[in-house]
């Protein structure tokens, strides 16, 4: 198109009435000298300005990739106020004393055991989590489950993320029909999101439901759950459902509420990895915590120290700086955390402190 465009001028400028061959074989109307000049300015000027904008684009993408290969995975090595033993995530931005996780490579830090392991694996690798899984829930560690139905639900991935990175444990999730509790909460669709948003600490289920328990309970294990815990009065068959949760392979537990009588562990406690002791009743607001919740930990205590298992005692409702050194006193060793984690400004501050006055009140070191 050039080449025809300057024979055309060439030709204007010898024999204005003349029409170059390859312009005469097209079944425009002749062109006079002045609409010659606009359209040959106009076919000119398009290849033009294209390679001028892929010149551009080029350049900033050269640009882009040089700035990228030359910036390191992590400009600085730090330790953690909070836990001296442990570095800080490889590719986190730190700002103001935040720390935000970028999508450039997933990373978990987990502490247990006076061991300090990081674990690199993909949200998919359903094994390793779970092996993992397990290591946490059976080390000597006092543990913080943040509940995230607290947390801003819009940026649910994120929050997650600062919380892990600030110390939490594992991922406690609430799990309401509408039928058994008055509030209906999540399904098995938020605890796959949360995997393949590149979450690896373990996730631990609390459902409350009706009749759909184990139905449930295998829903939740493909979306990738750890722990489930459930409501014997929930189900028909509590046995049958415990060993359902173990076929697939994840640790199981029961929930007791605070009118469920203890009597209901008698015959399970060879099945059973977590007690959760509900402080307050499931799925009712402006609940005050139940001092009910002392005596009967420590009724719950008794029959864990008497099957000679590792079961985890778990405690959920109104849990904070308030009343976790009595609960630890009491003998549980994993805690829910609410509100008093996600809607403070700083989750590693609150973290380090509950699970300091925890490790205090049974006299277990930092690890």
């Amino acid at each position: 198109l050039s080449e025809v465009v300057l024979e055309a001028k060439r030709s204007f400028r010898t024999e204005p009435n003349h029409i170059p061959f390859p312009l005469a074989q097209t079944k425009t109307a002749v062109l006079s000298m002045p609409s010659f000049k606009k359209y040959s300015r106009k076919f000119i000027g398009i290849p033009v300005f294209l390679a001028g904008v892929a010149t551009v684009l080029c350049l900033l993408l050269a640009h882009h990739h040089e700035k990228l290969s030359s910036t390191p995975a992590m400009t600085r090595s730090i330790t953690s106020p909070l836990h001296p033993q442990m570095t800080l995530l490889p590719h986190c931005a730190i700002d103001n004393s935040k720390i935000t996780l970028s999508n450039v490579e997933r990373q978990r830090i987990f502490t247990h055991s006076s061991v300090v392991r990081q674990l690199r694996v993909k949200a998919t690798d359903k094994d390793e989590i779970q092996r993992h899984a397990n290591e946490v829930l059976e080390s000597n560690r006092m543990l913080i489950a943040p509940a995230i139905q607290t947390a801003n639900l819009a940026m649910l991935g994120p929050e997650i993320d600062k919380a892990i990175a600030g110390g939490a444990d594992v991922v406690h999730c609430d799990i309401m029909d509408g039928h058994f509790t008055e509030k209906l909460t999540f399904g098995p669709m938020f605890v796959k999101a949360l995997r393949k948003y590149g979450i690896t600490a373990p996730i631990d289920v609390h459902i409350m439901a009706d009749d759909i328990v184990d139905h449930l309970i295998q829903e939740f294990a493909d979306a990738g759950a750890n722990y489930i815990t459930f409501h014997p009065e929930g189900v028909k068959h509590v046995d049958r459902s415990l060993s359902l949760v173990k076929a697939n392979g994840l640790k199981c537990g029961l929930v007791i509420n605070p009118g469920t009588p203890l009597s209901v562990l008698d015959h399970v406690m060879d099945k059973v990895d977590i007690i959760l002791l509900m402080s307050v009743n499931p799925g009712f607001k402006d609940q005050g915590f139940q001092d009910i919740t002392y005596k009967k930990a420590q009724d719950i205590k008794k029959k864990i120290d008497q099957s000679g298992r590792k079961i985890r005692l778990e405690v959920d409702g109104r849990v904070g700086n308030k009343n976790i050194f009595a609960l630890a006193q009491s003998g549980i060793d994993m805690f829910v955390v609410g509100g008093s984690i996600f809607k403070s400004d700083d989750y590693g501050k609150v973290i380090s402190e509950l699970r300091g006055m925890a490790q205090n009140a049974v006299g277990v070191a930092a690890v």
